[in-house]
């Protein structure tokens, strides 16, 4: 379980949200009463279908080293602090004078560039006490990204992947349509000679090879959603299941095979029967 010790104002600096009770303040001190706030997913867990306000839990840590009862005051939403990935789990928060900690973490909110106030804050933090150092300063932006490096890295190496496999695919459906049509060249002019027309010659292979394309994309898109549960892992806020890439894949792939059917078949279907016929 995780504990947070924190003072007055990171709630609202950090944008956590408090949904019932109240938020520490400066007269919750090392010798006021024990208080705590707990997030939603611990009164999911420990208080189901409860109100936790006013209840006492005795968390397994104390600034005196005896641990205490404390009184929850607060409920704040779910918050992910480790990983994009990790599912919500039972987190609390104690203020920092009723804490128990060997380092502390400023967190500061600014409209300006972030990175011209680390010399300021250093500067205040110096001027407050010289003994404490001042280290690791980086943005939100700096922790997010180390936070979701691996993964974004794997979602690169995935897309190139994805990509690579389009384009081959797109190269092999237009060369193996484009070689099927051809295959019945000796055919189509078999039916020229027979009387048939070219918008006849058309319609038939159009229909033959959109059939074949048909049952190729049901075949992919049932195989792409059971791969799903793989992909979820790698998306945050995203569903896995996306209709307008599912159906912009699937149109590109329907494109790719209408002109490789349409194109050797508009060919094929212009030349002369008794060339046709000699064709092997």
């Amino acid at each position: 379980m995780h504990v947070e010790a924190i003072t007055p104002g990171y709630l609202k600096t950090m944008r956590i949200s408090l949904k019932a009770g109240r938020d520490f303040t400066f007269r919750d001190d090392e010798k006021s009463r024990g208080v705590i706030i707990i997030n939603q997913a611990f009164a999911n867990k420990y208080f189901p279908g409860e109100n936790p306000l006013g209840k006492y839990m005795k968390p397994d840590f104390s600034i005196t080293g005896d641990a205490q009862e404390r009184e929850i005051i607060g409920v704040v939403a779910n918050i992910k602090d480790r990983s994009l990935s990790a599912d919500f789990k039972p987190e609390y928060y104690v203020p920092l004078a009723q804490g128990m900690i060997s380092s502390a973490t400023i967190c500061v909110r600014t409209q300006r560039e972030p990175a011209s106030l680390t010399s300021p804050i250093r500067n205040i933090l110096s001027g407050l006490d010289k003994e404490v150092p001042a280290f690791d300063a980086r943005t939100m932006d700096d922790y997010v990204a180390a936070s979701t490096g691996r993964s974004r890295f794997d979602t690169l190496l995935l897309t190139l992947f994805a990509v690579v496999a389009l384009i081959l695919t797109t190269i092999g459906l237009y060369g193996v349509m484009a070689y099927t049509v051809v295959q019945r060249t000796r055919e189509i002019g078999i039916r020229v000679a027979l009387g048939a027309s070219e918008h006849d010659i058309l319609r038939m292979v159009l229909r033959q090879g959109l059939i074949i394309t048909a049952l190729g994309l049901i075949a992919g898109l049932a195989g792409a959603f059971t791969i799903t549960g793989v992909l979820a892992r790698f998306l945050y806020h995203v569903k896995p299941i996306d209709p307008i890439t599912y159906l912009g894949v699937s149109a590109l792939l329907g494109t790719v095979s209408f002109l490789a059917i349409y194109i050797p078949a508009s060919r094929a279907a212009g030349v002369d029967p008794m060339v046709a016929l000699r064709y092997e």
